[in-house]
């Protein structure tokens, strides 16, 4: 898979964020990537309350773990851009979203 441009000019940090509410706690999965190629990863999960979408803990210290990695493996450089990708939330809870997440 060929990556757009941007990201591989640039210091660009690639991150998939999921909630899954299979079991008994919903669980948050977090991964994001720490090279140009997107082919190395920072993964992390959050627990939290059953059927909850909107993560409300933990997820700056997943972001700031994350970046922390990237940093590592990227000469000590903070990434330039971050994409975020949100899974599993639809139209109605997008402002939610970027209230809560977002900021």
């Amino acid at each position: 898979m060929k990556l757009p441009a941007f990201v591989t000019a640039q210091r660009v940090m690639v991150i998939g964020i999921d909630v899954c509410h299979a079991g008994k706690q919903s669980v948050v999965g977090f991964c994001a990537s720490t090279n140009a190629s997107c082919t190395q990863f920072y993964n992390d999960v959050i627990i939290q309350p059953k059927f909850q979408e909107i993560v409300k803990k933990d997820l700056d210290r997943c972001l700031i773990n994350a970046i922390h990695a990237f940093s590592s493996q990227n000469g000590n450089n903070l990434p330039s851009k971050i994409v975020i990708f949100r899974d599993g939330v639809g139209e109605q809870m997008r402002d939610q979203i970027i209230a809560r997440e977002v900021t």
